[in-house]
């Protein structure tokens, strides 16, 4: 079976490689957190936004489309720094229109759930700070799932090709 998010707030059975391939990704940007404004596109339930936070992070804003995710990071990654929102990562872009620019935006296994790629990326460098950073990643589903397996919840599916 494949989830749609990792999910922490024990819905789902626990998956310490899931979790730990999960926590890799934000590990990637740990040494880009000091003192910066950063955005978290798809937060999900917002353990990478709280750990942002403790990597020296200034400000984290956590975005995720989903009300149920960002109801359980408001309940179990709550941090001083860390301000969660509800919104579609698509529409990032006028949703923190009034947001003053993020030094860093990240964005982990979003992209292959968009209808518009191109739409996503153009709005988080709208958002990016002149200078500042993106850090994307995308799952490679042949490599990372068991053989013909297809995770329903991706409209479309990256390779390293």
């Amino acid at each position: 079976m494949v989830a749609e998010r990792l999910q922490v707030s024990g819905q789902q059975p626990y998956h310490g490689y899931e979790a730990a391939a999960h926590v890799a990704r934000y590990a990637v940007a740990r040494p880009l957190c000091s003192g910066r404004r950063i955005l978290d596109i798809a937060c999900g339930e917002g353990y990478g936004s709280a750990l942002l936070a403790r990597w020296g992070a200034r400000e984290v804003v956590g975005v995720d489309i989903s009300t149920e995710a960002i109801e359980a990071a408001q309940l179990h990654f709550s941090h001083p720094e860390v301000r969660f929102l509800q919104g579609d990562a698509e529409q990032a872009a006028t949703l923190l229109r009034d947001e003053p620019p993020f030094d860093l935006v990240v964005s982990f296994e979003t992209v292959e759930h968009v209808a518009d790629p191109t739409a996503l990326l153009t709005g988080l460098r709208r958002l990016c700070a002149p200078g500042g950073t993106i850090v994307v990643s995308c799952p490679n589903d042949p490599a990372a799932l068991p053989p013909d397996t297809v995770n329903p919840y991706h409209l479309r599916t990256y390779t390293f090709e």
